[in-house]
C-alpha cells in the first residue's frame, strides 16, 4: 500500500482545518467589504492605499496559510483517486495499454478479415449470377434468332407456294400442281447452318457462348423440324384440296371473258381480293407466331433467372449471425494536395452554411474528421487516387 494511503488516517481532522479556511477567508473578505466601503465614501487617500497595500499583503498570507493546511489533505485525496483510475485504466476500452483494448483490437481485425472474405463471396457470388443472367438472356436471345430464321425460311416457303398456286392458269395448272406436290417439307440440317449471328458478351468466353448455342440447337432442332414438316404438309394438302375449285374459278372467268366482260371483271376482282386476303392472313400468322418465340422465350429466361437468384442466394448469407460492423472510415491522405479535396467536400457540405467566425477555427482535421463521418452515413466518398478509406470494422460484446 502506498505511503499516501497509509496517511489516510490523517484525514479525520478534515472538517476542523475545512472550518477554519472558512472562517480565515470570511474574516478576510469582511475586512476587504468594509475597505472598499471606505474608498467608495472618502476616495483615495494616502493613508487609505497604505491600508490597501497592508490588507493585500494579509490576503496573501492567508491564502499561503490556507494552502499549507491545505496540501497534506488534497494530496492524500489525489494519491487515492489515482489508486482507483489506475485500476480502471487497466481494463478501460478506450486506453490502448488496456487488456480490454488489446483484446477488442484481436476481435476488430478479425472482424475486418471476415467481413473482407464476406466481401470477397459476395463479389464471386455475384459474378457467378452475372454470368448465369448472361447465359440465360443469351439463350433467349439465340432462341429468338433461331426461332425467327425457322419461321422466315417457313414464310418463304408458304409464299412461294401460294405464289405457284395464285399463278395457276388453265394452260399451266397440271405443272403447277406437280411444283406443289413435289415441294420439300423437310428441315434440313444444310437450310440451318445458314443461320449466323453475333451477340456480344460481358461475362461470357467464346467457349461458353458456343456451348450455349449447341445446348439451345440440340433443344430445339428435333421441335423445328417436326413442326416444319408439319405445318409445310398441312398448308401443301391444303393448297391440292383446293385446285378443283381454283380450276372452276378460272373456267368460269374464261368463259365469262369470251361471254360478259362485266362479269369477268368483277371474277376477277374477287378472286384478287381473295389472293389479298390470303396473303394478309399468311402475314398475320407470320407475326403471330414470332411473337409467341419471343415471349415463350421470355418467360423460360425470367423462370431461369429467378431460379438462379434462388439458388445462389444462401451462398452468401453467414451463418454463425456474429456479422462484424463498420463503424466508420479513416481516410488515408497520401499526397498534401488531397487536403484540397477535403476542404471542397466539408465546404459544400458544412463550411456554406456556417459563419465566418466559426469556419476560422475549423482545422484541417476537423474537416477531415467531418469527411470520415459524412462517408459513414451518406455512403459519399472524394473520388481520387491520393486519398485511401480504410474501413473501420468492430463486433461488440454481447450478453
Amino acid at each position: 500500500m502506498s505511503e499516501e494511503l497509509i496517511k489516510f488516517t490523517e484525514l479525520s481532522n478534515v472538517p476542523q482545518i475545512l472550518e477554519a479556511n472558512k472562517l480565515s477567508v470570511t474574516n478576510a473578505k469582511n475586512a476587504g467589504l468594509n475597505l472598499i466601503n471606505k474608498i467608495d465614501e472618502n476616495g483615495m487617500t494616502e493613508e487609505i492605499d497604505q491600508e490597501c497595500n497592508n490588507f493585500l499583503v494579509k490576503c496573501k498570507k492567508t491564502v499561503e496559510a490556507i494552502n499549507e493546511k491545505r496540501k497534506p489533505i488534497t494530496s492524500i485525496l489525489t494519491a487515492i483517486s489515482k489508486e482507483f483510475t489506475s485500476l480502471e485504466a487497466e481494463l478501460d476500452p478506450k486506453r490502448p495499454e488496456s487488456v480490454y483494448f488489446k483484446i477488442q483490437a484481436y476481435r476488430n481485425k478479425h472482424a475486418t478479415e471476415k467481413l473482407e472474405m464476406q466481401r470477397k463471396k459476395e463479389e464471386a457470388a455475384q459474378l457467378k449470377r452475372d454470368k448465369e443472367n448472361e447465359k440465360i438472356e443469351l439463350r433467349e436471345k439465340i432462341e429468338v434468332a433461331l426461332s425467327d430464321f425457322i419461321n422466315n425460311i417457313m414464310d418463304k416457303a408458304f409464299l412461294e407456294l401460294q405464289g405457284i398456286f395464285n399463278s395457276i392458269t388453265l394452260e399451266n395448272i397440271n405443272d403447277n400442281v406437280k411444283l406443289i406436290e413435289a415441294a420439300n417439307v423437310l428441315l434440313t440440317d444444310a437450310m440451318i447452318n445458314e443461320l449466323t449471328f453475333q451477340i456480344p458478351t460481358k461475362y461470357l468466353i467464346p467457349e461458353e457462348k458456343k456451348a450455349v448455342k449447341n445446348e439451345v440447337f440440340i433443344h430445339n432442332i428435333d421441335k423445328y423440324k417436326a413442326m416444319f414438316k408439319a405445318e409445310m404438309t398441312d398448308f401443301k394438302k391444303a393448297l391440292i384440296d383446293r385446285i378443283p375449285s381454283k380450276k372452276t374459278e378460272l373456267e368460269a372467268i374464261a368463259k365469262a371473258e369470251k361471254d360478259n366482260a362485266e362479269l369477268a371483271k368483277q371474277l376477277q376482282e374477287a378472286k384478287e381480293k381473295r389472293e389479298k386476303a390470303e396473303k394478309e392472313k399468311a402475314e398475320k400468322e407470320a407475326l403471330e407466331r414470332k411473337e409467341k418465340a419471343e415471349n415463350e422465350a421470355k418467360a423460360k429466361a425470367e423462370e431461369s433467372k429467378m431460379q438462379t437468384l434462388f439458388e445462389q442466394t444462401s451462398e452468401t448469407v453467414s451463418a454463425d449471425g456474429n456479422t462484424p460492423e463498420r463503424t466508420g472510415y479513416n481516410m488515408v491522405v497520401t499526397h498534401p494536395s488531397a487536403f484540397m479535396q477535403i476542404f471542397a467536400l466539408w465546404f459544400e457540405h458544412e463550411g456554406k452554411n456556417l459563419g465566418i467566425d466559426a469556419i476560422e477555427k475549423k482545422t484541417i482535421k476537423m474537416m477531415k474528421t467531418f469527411c470520415e463521418k459524412f462517408a459513414h452515413t451518406n455512403d459519399v466518398k472524394i473520388e481520387s487516387k491520393l486519398i485511401k478509406y480504410e474501413e473501420i470494422v468492430k463486433v461488440r460484446a454481447k450478453s
